[in-house]
């Protein structure tokens, strides 16, 4: 399976870059955006850039804060509270082919 972007936000980004080396993530994805900062501002700077509908993309963390903030943009979110597995990162991906684009959208401001 081949993805279009991935986004971090962390300012571990070394660290971050060396994670998706190590697990055997990074050729997954076309494009990575790993930085620190706002995750709304951080998704809407994302959502210009790339053209990419909120609908069209999954978030996974583990802050609750940040799940029910991305949520309301129409983002696929999924609290990760141990970390990320492969198995989570495939369930979330199955989930979203299943749901399809049925997210409802609420304005946010940046933070």
């Amino acid at each position: 399976m081949r993805l279009k972007k991935v986004l971090a936000g962390t300012a571990a980004i070394r660290v971050a870059e060396q994670l998706l080396q190590i697990l055997g993530w990074s050729d997954l994805f076309d494009y990575k955006a790993i930085y620190p900062g706002c995750k709304i501002t951080h998704f809407k700077r994302f959502h210009k850039l790339s053209g990419i509908e909120y609908a069209d993309m999954v978030f996974l963390d583990d802050e609750e804060r940040n799940i029910n903030d991305i949520s309301r943009l129409g983002v696929q979110c999924h609290l990760v509270e141990r970390g990320i597995t492969w198995n989570l990162f495939e369930q979330a991906l199955k989930e979203f082919e299943r749901k399809g684009k049925h997210a409802h959208t609420h304005p946010l401001n940046d933070c």
